[in-house]
């Protein structure tokens, strides 16, 4: 009996494997498919890495348009502190006193 039984054994083992590999190949994608979902796919990450590029050089552009402005206002005080020396030095002691030896 145990002789009997191998080839049935063997047989129900082909027909699972047979049946195992049919799956397989159903759910194989082909090489069109495959090219369209990797494309889809790239196209996409694309989409989102521009997407943060810009978003990364809005906020750059951001942090200069600050630093333009706090330059801007530096300059200016700058130019007030200068104009206020040029008339402190203009009326200073020292000055007159020079000037009219």
């Amino acid at each position: 009996m145990i002789p009997a039984n191998e080839p049935n054994n063997y047989d129900r083992q082909f027909r699972y494997f047979n049946r195992r590999l049919g799956q397989l190949e159903d759910t194989q994608a082909s090489l069109p498919e495959f090219e369209r979902v990797f494309n889809d796919r790239r196209q996409l990450l694309e989409r989102r890495v521009y997407n943060e590029i810009d978003t990364l050089e809005d906020q750059i552009e951001g942090r200069f348009d600050c630093l333009e402005m706090r330059l801007d206002r530096l300059e200016t005080r700058f130019s007030e502190i200068e104009r206020k020396l040029d008339i402190v030095l203009s009326r200073s002691p020292d000055r007159t006193s020079r000037s009219n030896d």
